[in-house]
């Protein structure tokens, strides 16, 4: 069995109207998961507004006590051991595909499932869940944020004639866009709309090389809006007009 975290409770709880839970404390870490519903939560001195799909992670010890103003339906489980423990008592949304919810939702689903192997599978989904919390918190670009752009570049590259969702994308990486963007531009050295604009080009470079397309088939195949997107946007990256570029390397390879 793995010791490095334990798992102390697993506990699911639907409060009604008006309930206090009163000051309490424990000696493990509590993470408290509000799926739903409206109050006021108070950690270590601090009020926070209870909204739905937002966790609080409180260290041992600290003093918290909840006020819920409708039904709220709540998941908290205790844990303690080794693992990249934050600065403070948080208190926060979850990430905007909810994985933070839903790890939580499997290990209660494990706890109260009697299979075999569940403990396993709970500290799996524990490690998970605290992974999930540690991207959230972290101010500095992670060690992998290298890997993580040449990722989003590639992605952006294959699918340049299309529409991309930057938000959708920012989010696969349990990011903002800003924040996204920001380490985009750090890495790559140009934002990603930027970058989509360059692929679309170089994709147009090479059909302007390889075919006889007019620009306005170039165009439509590489994602711009007409001809007159394409050559202004050529023309500010490349110095020159689709036709000239083509014209000109015909006449270095000796196409025609």
């Amino acid at each position: 069995m793995d010791t490095a975290l334990e798992i102390d409770f697993v506990k699911a709880y639907r409060h009604r109207p008006g309930e206090r839970v009163p000051d309490q404390f424990h000696t493990c870490y509590e993470l408290v998961y509000y799926f739903d519903g409206d109050g006021s939560t108070t950690i270590g001195g601090q009020t926070h507004a209870l909204r739905p799909n937002t966790f609080s992670l409180i260290r041992p010890k600290a003093v918290h006590s909840e006020l819920h103003a409708g039904p709220s339906e709540v998941l908290f489980i205790g844990f303690h051991g080794t693992f990249r423990e934050p600065e403070g008592n948080l208190f926060l949304p979850d990430t905007p595909d909810g994985s933070i919810g839903a790890a939580l939702r499997a290990i209660y689903e494990e706890h109260i499932s009697n299979r075999q192997d569940a403990t396993k599978a709970m500290l799996l989904h524990l490690r998970l869940l605290l992974l999930y919390i540690s991207r959230l918190t972290r101010k500095d670009p992670p060690s992998g944020g290298s890997a993580q752009m040449q990722f989003a570049a590639n992605y952006i590259g294959q699918y340049c004639t299309g529409s991309i969702n930057w938000q959708e994308l920012a989010a696969s990486y349990h990011y903002s866009y800003d924040y996204f963007r920001h380490l985009f531009k750090t890495e790559l050295g140009m934002s990603p709309a930027q970058y989509l604009i360059r692929a679309r080009l170089n994709l147009a470079r090479r059909l302007l090389e390889e075919g006889d397309l007019n620009c306005t088939e170039i165009a439509y195949q590489c994602g711009f809006a007409s001809s007159a997107h394409l050559s202004a946007q050529f023309q500010r990256v490349f110095g020159q007009s689709p036709l000239k570029y083509r014209a000109l390397h015909q006449q270095q390879t000796g196409k025609t």
